[in-house]
């Protein structure tokens, strides 16, 4: 048993003896390091309407909604934590990694340098200012690139979002019309993810793309230089030219 499964162990012995403790907030914490998110959110969510006004709780479910790509329901919790007085420094690194995901890296950067100067032995605040600092630099070598190739699709006939998009769900950049790309192209990610490594477990080799079908709609996943390109299409889009267009694209930015 590891340290993990031993904190998880405790936690629910405590919790079936008091279901009133607010031990609640460190198992669903354990379950989500444990990368079982939905069992996590589970927890803290009953936890907290035995007890609403519980700042680590809501914390710990700001951190499990930020692992599942929850972005507007994070932010919220993000937002409660910061209105009632938890350490600053705990709140800044949740915004930063909000901002990343939103693909507001700019931003997070500068967070995370005002956080470095009051943390500078924070780990967490020094690793995530690195990836700040990749992503900056990656977006302006190839940013201009990136939009344009992501307007070029965004015109095709029958697409209605278009957005590039991390491994790790963070947003290169996209185009959604009124909407928002950020919510669509972290699931796009994790949808993908999700299936490479199934994929992988049953040794049918490395996924290239992914087709999604709903009643009115079509989503498409497709793996490129710099992670995944997500596009929203109508249901009767042609696929062969969508296709076309697409690996013309990725072509694009794979000799960037």
């Amino acid at each position: 048993m590891d340290e993990l499964e031993e904190r998880i162990f405790t936690c629910q012995r405590i919790l079936a003896q008091n279901p009133h403790s607010t031990i609640f907030a460190s198992l669903a914490d354990a379950y989500r390091k444990k990368g079982m998110l939905d069992k996590a959110h589970k927890v803290c969510e009953a936890g907290l309407k035995v007890h609403p006004h519980y700042g680590l709780a809501h914390l710990v479910m700001a951190k499990i909604l930020l692992d599942m790509n929850l972005l507007d329901e994070a932010e919220y919790e993000v937002d409660w934590v910061s209105e009632h007085g938890l350490p600053s420094g705990s709140v800044g690194l949740l915004r930063a990694s909000l901002l990343l995901k939103r693909g507001k890296i700019e931003q997070a950067k500068e967070l995370l340098e005002e956080l470095s100067l009051s943390q500078p032995a924070n780990e967490q605040v020094i690793a995530l200012l690195r990836v700040a600092e990749e992503r900056v630099r990656s977006q302006r070598k190839g940013g201009r690139l990136m939009a344009e190739v992501i307007a070029s699709l965004y015109k095709e006939p029958g697409v209605e979002g278009v957005a590039l998009v991390d491994r790790e769900g963070l947003l290169f950049g996209g185009d959604w019309g009124e909407g928002r790309p950020e919510e669509l192209a972290v699931a796009g990610a994790a949808i993908y993810n999700s299936a490479e490594n199934g994929m992988k477990k049953m040794e049918f080799g490395p996924t290239q793309e992914i087709e999604l079908t709903t009643v009115a709609h079509r989503l498409w996943l497709f793996d490129s230089s710099f992670g995944y390109l997500v596009l929203l299409t109508e249901k009767n889009v042609s696929p062969a030219s969508l296709k076309l267009r697409v690996g013309k694209a990725i072509e694009t930015l794979r000799k960037s």
